[in-house]
């Protein structure tokens, strides 16, 4: 039982304030990298804002949407930004949004999905003349697993907190997950493309640990994967 509070507890601590804190010890210090994370903005409104993020050295990380691969006036739109950001030396590096349905970010339980569109975000960007170097995978439960705990924890109901996180735990195996990305991982690497992780800061507790018990539970598989970066979540809605 003491195992059972302790891990709520840290999960409403994690939903009730942003924390930030490093994901591992680096031996030699990086430079600072500054990008933004674009999820909503079309991308025709995003090419103007270009100038500026040239002129403050920020990359652009940046969401594109199943049905964005589909649609010709939003690949033009794509394509166009993509165009401007090269002549402007701006990184881009996208990730893919997948339906709400399919579970919208990645995790344990879509990681098929989540292969399939990447692959089809790489032809499709390959075929407008932009290869990515890049691509990130964003590691978060499904949306509809979000609203059920933020609905709990709000009422401070942590049984039923719990019980939705046990419930998601015993649906899907993380350590076949884990495996599954690996494999992608290790698949944009043959094509010469790096992958950046980010994931809730609230799995850092498994790291301490050695154990995957919110890694399972939110159904986020970060460690044991041979990412190229890997950042953690300061700031969510949920935060607050």
């Amino acid at each position: 039982m003491r195992r059972i509070t302790s891990l709520v507890t840290l999960l409403c601590l994690t939903f009730a304030a942003a924390f930030a804190r490093p994901a591992l010890a680096s031996p030699s210090p990086l430079p600072p990298q500054i990008a933004v994370w674009s999820e909503f903005m079309p991308y025709a409104e995003l090419t103007p804002l270009l100038p500026e993020l040239q002129k403050r050295a920020v990359s652009l990380y940046l969401a594109v949407r199943e049905s964005s691969l589909d649609s010709e006036r939003e690949l033009d739109d794509l394509s166009k930004l993509l165009q401007q950001a090269h002549r402007l030396g701006v990184e881009v590096r996208p990730w893919v949004l997948l339906d709400e349905k399919a579970g919208y970010w990645s995790n344990k339980w879509n990681y098929d999905e989540t292969e399939a569109l990447t692959l089809k975000l790489i032809q499709r960007l390959t075929a407008l003349g932009f290869k990515p170097s890049w691509i990130i995978l964003d590691l978060e439960p499904p949306p509809s697993q979000l609203r059920a705990l933020s609905a709990r924890l709000k009422k401070s109901d942590l049984p039923g907190a719990w019980k939705i996180l046990v419930e998601a735990s015993r649906n899907g195996k993380i350590s076949e997950a884990r495996a599954k990305y690996r494999s992608l991982v290790e698949k944009l690497h043959t094509l010469s493309i790096r992958v950046h992780a980010v994931a809730n800061p609230i799995i850092l507790h498994d790291f301490k640990t050695g154990k995957s018990s919110l890694e399972s539970a939110l159904g986020t598989p970060v460690r044991g994967i041979p990412w190229d970066e890997l950042s953690f979540m300061v700031y969510r809605p949920e935060f607050k």
